[in-house]
């Protein structure tokens, strides 16, 4: 990756190593949830769909990609 921001390994994010924890898992990838939740073609459609009737679509003159800082503890 690019960037150290973009790098960031879920055991450096309180949230997702809290979850991972409960699981009892070293990555937060190993996590039952991941993979249907996350990498699923329907549900990412599903995500996508709400996403633009609660915001809108995206117009021609927004950026598709947006920097957004996080908070890294």
């Amino acid at each position: 990756m690019p960037t150290g921001i973009e790098s960031v390994c879920c055991t450096e994010m309180d949230d997702i190593s809290t979850k991972a924890n409960d699981e009892n898992v070293d990555c937060i990838t190993q996590h039952p949830g991941f993979a249907v939740n996350c990498l699923e073609p329907w549900v990412l459609k599903l995500a996508a769909a709400e996403f633009i009737q609660e915001v809108g679509p995206l117009g021609d003159d927004e950026p598709v990609h947006e920097y957004v800082p996080i908070e890294v503890q």
